[in-house]
C-alpha cells in the first residue's frame, strides 16, 4: 500500500479537528494499518489526546515535532504510543517555528514539513496531520506536505463561511506545491461534526452543506456525544466507553479508506 499524508484542516477554530484525526489515527491503527500522527497545532490537543499526558510542553519539550522540522530529521522524534500508532508530537513551542522558518531555514519556509515527513513516508500506511484553527504558516506547511485534506466543520454560520475561503487557500498551495515538487493536494471532502440535534440552526447548516458542497460531503456526520466529549478525560486505553464514544468515527474512517 502507498503511504497517504491526510491533513485535517480549516482555517476556524471549534470544529473538532483535534478530536476527529486523533480518533482516525487510532483507528487507522486498530485496523492493522502503520499510522503516524502529526501534531501541527501548538495547543498540542491531539497529542494530549493521543499520549494521555496532562502537560504535553513539559513531557515532550525539546522532543517534539518542532525540533525535527529545526533538525530535518523525523526520527529521534517520533514516539511510539501502541502497536502500529506513532506520534510526532506538538508543546507551546511549536508557535515559535515561523521565526526559525523565516530566519533560519534555507529553503521555501512551506516545505518544511514536507522534507521530513519525505524520509519516514515508506514506513507509515497513513500519516494523519492534524493543523491549528487559523491560517499560519503552520496550516500551510501541513498542506504542502499532503497528499489529501479532510475539512472538519461545524454546522454553524461562521464556520460554513469559512469553507470556501479555505479551498481557495487550498488552490493557492496546491499550485505552489505543483511547482516545486511536481504533485498535487486532493480534497477528501467534507466532514460535518459537531451536530446538535436539538439546536434548529444545525440541520439548516446541514442542508445548506449539502445544497453547495453536495459531491464533496462525506455521507458520515459526527454527532454531538458526551462519551465522545470525555475522551480527552478516559482516553483510549481502559475506557469502558470507547465503543459509544468512536461509533460515529468508525463509518467516517470506512468512507476515508474508500475514497483514498
Amino acid at each position: 500500500m502507498k503511504s497517504k499524508t491526510i491533513a485535517f484542516s480549516l482555517q476556524k477554530g471549534g470544529v473538532g479537528k483535534s478530536t476527529i484525526s486523533g480518533v482516525a489515527s487510532f483507528l487507522l491503527s486498530q485496523k492493522g494499518y502503520k499510522v503516524l500522527h502529526v501534531d501541527m497545532d501548538s495547543q498540542a490537543n491531539s497529542t494530549q489526546l493521543l499520549t494521555e499526558v496532562e502537560d504535553a510542553t513539559e513531557t515532550f519539550d525539546e522532543r517534539d515535532v518542532l525540533e525535527a522540522i529545526k533538525q530535518q530529521n523525523p526520527h529521534p522524534f517520533i514516539l511510539n504510543i501502541s502497536e502500529n500508532l506513532d506520534i510526532l508530537p506538538s508543546t507551546d513551542y511549536l508557535a515559535t517555528l515561523d521565526q526559525f522558518l523565516f530566519n533560519e531555514f534555507n529553503q521555501s519556509p512551506g516545505v518544511a514539513l514536507f522534507n521530513i515527513i519525505e524520509k519516514i513516508r515508506e514506513a507509515y500506511d497513513f500519516i494523519i496531520v492534524d493543523t491549528p484553527p487559523a491560517l499560519s504558516i503552520l496550516t500551510i506547511n501541513s498542506l504542502f506536505a499532503a497528499d489529501y485534506v479532510v475539512i472538519p466543520t461545524n454546522l454553524e454560520k461562521f464556520s460554513y463561511n469559512a469553507i470556501e475561503r479555505f479551498l481557495g487557500t487550498v488552490q493557492e498551495v496546491n499550485e505552489f506545491k505543483t511547482e516545486q515538487v511536481n504533485s498535487s493536494i486532493e480534497v477528501l471532502g467534507i466532514l460535518r461534526s459537531m451536530h446538535d440535534k436539538r439546536r434548529s440552526d444545525n440541520k439548516i447548516f446541514s442542508d445548506m452543506l449539502e445544497e453547495t458542497y453536495q459531491d464533496a460531503l462525506f455521507e458520515t456526520i459526527i454527532h454531538r456525544r458526551a462519551t465522545t466529549g470525555r475522551l480527552p478525560i478516559f482516553g483510549f486505553q481502559g475506557n469502558t466507553e470507547l465503543p459509544s464514544a468512536v461509533r460515529q468515527h468508525r463509518s467516517f474512517i470506512e468512507e476515508l479508506i474508500q475514497r483514498v
